[in-house]
């Protein structure tokens, strides 16, 4: 599996996760949650697409050098980001741990897709994952 397919199955980790997250909270009446886990995630998520794209224009082997856009958003996206995490904490619905959360909600998404994707590794390879942690000299116990 290439860094591509693991990109792409980290996105779509991510928005299965948020649809989770949303549906939960707004299934127990908890709109105002729904919308600060949005917020935490749709920011994690443009952190991380900002991430991506640097990384990919500027350290790929073979790109060209980065533009000037590119740079700019590396170096702008931290203002504006306290920008959006001021104007959110003014906003009297507004609920950080719910925010954090949302946050949380994209590593933990990224997490899990990594180790699934090790593991189907292992599988498709014919190792059990169990194989190496349960092996102790080859005695048994």
């Amino acid at each position: 599996m290439n860094a591509e397919d693991l990109v792409s199955k980290s996105y779509r980790s991510i928005g299965a996760a948020w649809i989770a997250a949303a549906i939960g909270c707004a299934a127990m009446g908890r709109f105002w949650i729904a919308l600060s886990v949005t917020l935490g995630t749709a920011l994690g998520s443009a952190v991380l697409l900002t991430f991506d794209m640097v990384i990919r224009r500027s350290f790929t082997p073979g790109a060209k050098r980065p533009r000037r856009a590119v740079v700019r958003l590396a170096l702008l996206k931290y203002p504006l980001i306290v920008i959006i995490l001021y104007c959110m904490v003014r906003w009297n619905r507004f609920d950080p741990i719910a925010f954090c959360g949302g946050i949380a909600l994209v590593y933990l998404a990224i997490l899990g897709t990594a180790v699934g994707v090790a593991l189907a590794e292992r599988r498709r390879s014919g190792d059990s994952p169990l194989a190496a942690s349960s092996a102790t000299d080859g005695k048994e116990m």
